[in-house]
This record gives structure tokens, sequence and C-alpha cells, in this order.
């Protein structure tokens, strides 16, 4: 049994460009450096398997609901970034949780850096988590990912907080 992959030269750049064909997602969907209107950018810097620093893009979105505490961070699947969920209205969708919520792209995706890979995307992941505590929904990429950030979470992370959202969310008194 032999393996070949066009532009690959090993079994790990083909399983890499299966599992992120991030290729043609931000040709399509072209992520603005400006936060849509209700939304606020936001950049983390999480550590990549290389050691070198990464910048994570992200969007919030506060509730406009008083009562609510709740914050999620969803991590998008395969093929998409801010924009598309954008685009798409499945950030709209998201706010009929009436929560505060963050959404990132990965490494290597929309106007994050780095590589795109398992140990940049839980870092990645990390990243956000630390910049917040949060529930996490998540889709085909993200569920995986989601899966080994718990592993992780207990101990400290290889991340750093750079940047956030000017806003204060507290749990309803009561």
């Amino acid at each position: 049994l032999s393996i070949t992959a066009c532009g690959g030269s090993s079994l790990e750049g083909l399983a890499e460009s299966m599992l992120y064909p991030f290729k043609d997602v931000d040709k399509k969907y072209p992520v603005p450096e400006v936060a849509p209107e209700g939304y606020k950018a936001i950049n983390l810097t999480a550590i990549a398997a290389d050691n070198t620093e990464m910048n994570i893009n992200g969007w919030v979105y506060k509730s406009s609901n008083p009562n609510t505490s709740r914050f999620y961070i969803h991590f998008h699947g395969n093929g998409e970034n801010l924009q598309a969920l954008y685009q798409f209205n499945f950030l709209a969708k998201m706010k009929e949780f009436n929560s505060h919520y963050l959404v990132i792209d990965y490494p290597g995706l929309g106007r994050s850096t780095g590589k795109a890979n398992e140990a940049n995307l839980v870092s990645g992941a990390l990243a956000a988590i630390d910049w917040e505590n949060v529930e996490s929904p998540s889709e085909t990429l993200g569920g995986p990912t989601v899966d080994q950030v718990a592993d992780l979470t207990p101990r400290a992370s290889p991340t750093q907080r750079t940047d956030g959202p000017e806003m204060e969310i507290s749990a309803p008194e009561g």
C-alpha cells in the first residue's frame, strides 16, 4: 500500500490537509479588521508548538440582557472562520441564547496567526478559555478541541491574556 498526496510529502501533511482544510475559507470569507457592529474585536496571545507567539483573533458579543451571567465560547467547525459565521447568521442565532459569547478563529484562519495543527488549535482554545471562564458549545473541529482543552484546563496553560472587552460580567444578585 502506498499513499501519496499532492503538495505534501508525509502522512502527517496529508492528515493535516484533510483535518484542517482552511485553504479557501479566507478567500471566500475575508475577516475584516473591524468587528461587525455589536461585537468587539479581541486579540489573544497563545504559544505555538514551536514556542513562537500566535495571535488569536476573536469577536465578543455582550448581551443586552441585564440578568445574564452566562458566557459561551464557540469553537467553529472545519472550513469556517469568523466572517463565515457572521455571514451565514450563526452569530445572530447565538444572540438567541441571551448570553455573552466569544468566537475565535483558529491559528492560520482569518486574522489569527500561526499554523493550523492539533497542538496550536488547543493552545488557541486555551487562550480563549484563559480569557474568560465559560461554557463551550462547539462543532465538528471544535468538539475534539473542546475535549482536549477540558482535559488540560485544571492545570496552567501556555497562554496569556493580552486584550479583552471593556465590560464587566457578573452573576445576578439574589
